[in-house]
């Protein structure tokens, strides 16, 4: 929504949050309430817009320094973080994010869009460089006929079964594999679709 909207969350006991937009971004329809913590619901800033407001939904500086996968992906892909108004920018107190070990890995082309579409979570491979769960994988499309398609993904690893058990060889392991925070959400769309009988435009998040 636009900056310095007026919105409200109410809560099913009554109880009456009032917020503004400081930067313009994406806010969520539900919300804790900070009085009794059951859930407030957003008044879709068809309010009083000269009502004063008590929090505020901000763009942080540095958003990557977040912990939280989700919450670092909401803020990339344009969401707003949530504080009471006077309250500092939490992400200025938080450390710089250690870099993560990256592999840069060949991927055939039939495994790699099946990653791709994330119908494939994970990766066999020979564990000649000693992967470790948080390590990044940036897997790029290859073949031995075309060589490299310009295509890649990032993913982090989630998981990792060394070999030697269950039907892995000694020296492969298997890996789970989840979409990396450090995935550069400027890559998706946001399209506006029909107007909802409200007046609102439909949006959907696509690749």
């Amino acid at each position: 929504m636009s900056e310095n909207k007026i919105n409200t969350y109410t809560c099913p006991a009554g109880h009456v949050m009032v917020t503004h937009d400081l930067d313009e971004g994406v806010t969520p329809f539900m919300k804790g309430c900070p009085t009794c913590g059951a859930m407030a619901q957003s008044g879709m800033y068809r309010v009083d817009q000269t009502l004063t407001p008590t929090h505020e939904w901000y763009r942080p500086a540095h958003p990557e320094r977040y912990e939280n996968m989700s919450m670092r992906q909401h803020i990339e892909a344009g969401g707003l973080a949530f504080r009471t108004i006077g309250d500092p920018d939490e992400t200025l107190e938080m450390p710089e994010p250690t870099p993560k070990p990256r592999h840069k890995l060949k991927c055939l082309p039939e495994f790699f869009q099946e990653v791709k579409a994330g119908y494939k979570g994970f990766e066999c491979r020979l564990n000649d460089r000693n992967y470790q769960v948080g390590d990044e994988l940036l897997l790029e499309e290859w073949s031995e006929e075309s060589g490299y398609s310009g295509d890649s993904v990032l993913v982090d690893v989630a998981y990792v079964l060394p070999g030697g058990q269950f039907g892995i060889e000694p020296g492969y392991c298997v890996m789970s594999i989840v979409w990396s925070i450090n995935l550069d959400f400027n890559k998706f769309l946001y399209e506006e679709g029909p107007e909802h009988e409200d007046g609102f435009p439909i949006t959907t998040f696509c690749g």
